[in-house]
């Protein structure tokens, strides 16, 4: 028949682009991809106290709210990449008269390393706020507490 495709070559470039897609899809994958899902989770690993979380990103609509955490309680929420991958989160924690704000999440492929993946997990502790890495099952001390200036 003129003009159409042969069937063989639609069932090729289906299988070709199931395999870039899919290929791309792991939670290790240290580069960020539009459409991908990514989370955040927040611990408070403080031995004697709340922990206060506030989270939000470039735009009023992510502004996450206020989350009071008690000791071994923990808060998550989760995205989706925007198109131009330039998606961050900044954090505030803050207890007793310590405090700090950090970034959260930063959609580069250095940040994506050091989590392990798309899911970053934070710990607030007496010493401070470490990140763990899933793909080496390692924390890491990435700030230390401020004090807060009344």
């Amino acid at each position: 028949m003129k003009g159409s495709t042969p069937r063989w070559q639609l069932h090729f470039f289906l299988v070709l682009l199931a395999l870039a897609f899919f290929g791309q899809i792991s939670c290790f994958n240290p580069h960020p991809i539009s459409g991908r899902k990514h989370f955040v989770r927040l611990v408070n690993n403080l031995r004697n106290g709340q922990l206060l979380v506030k989270c939000g990103s470039e735009t009023p609509d992510d502004l996450l709210g206020e989350h009071l955490l008690g000791t071994n309680e923990e808060y998550e929420f989760g995205f989706r990449m925007n198109i131009y991958r330039t998606k961050f989160y900044r954090c505030d924690m803050s207890y007793s008269n310590y405090h700090n704000r950090f970034e959260a999440f930063t959609a580069t492929k250095h940040f994506l390393e050091k989590c392990g993946g798309v899911h970053c997990i934070w710990r607030a502790q007496e010493d401070g706020i470490s990140l763990y890495n899933i793909k080496h099952d390692q924390w890491s001390l990435m700030y230390r507490w401020e004090i807060q200036r009344i």
